[in-house]
């Protein structure tokens, strides 16, 4: 898995992620697991998202790293009966910022792109006429 649970706990308190997982670990992998699932729709038109998800340690993307974080930790709090407005927000936020990363307004430098000839087409059509010369 691209995140851990040490890197949910330095994000938020040990305590509390076992209390809404009620201690089971399977609950939080889960969870990490459909967090990744959740972003790699938004990036994996743009980027290469099988080697994104090789990476481990040191070598991850900081940016990804924390979108995925929030991701998971809304959906470990959406079992409870009202999730934090703080995991809410950022939950908000890292839909945003990976909307903008899919439409290229944002890049991100760590991630390798997938070739051109993987890309899917650009949708857009160009049109237009030539003008008549004579």
């Amino acid at each position: 898995m691209y995140i851990t649970e040490t890197d949910l706990q330095q994000h938020r308190y040990p305590e509390l992620i076992d209390a809404v997982s009620r201690d089971d670990p399977n609950f939080v992998l889960a969870n990490i697991g459909r967090a990744e699932r959740e972003a790699d729709g938004y990036l994996n038109q743009k980027y290469d998202t099988a080697e994104l998800w090789a990476q481990t340690g040191e070598d991850r993307d900081p940016i990804v790293k924390g979108l995925v974080i929030d991701l998971t930790l809304y959906h470990i709090y959406s079992v409870a009966e009202e999730v934090p407005i703080i995991i809410r927000e950022r939950y908000d936020y890292a839909k945003t910022a990976l909307k903008e990363i899919r439409k290229g307004e944002t890049l991100l430098t760590g991630v390798p792109l997938l070739a051109d000839k993987e890309r899917d087409p650009d949708p857009q059509i160009l049109y237009g006429h030539r003008s008549n010369r004579y």
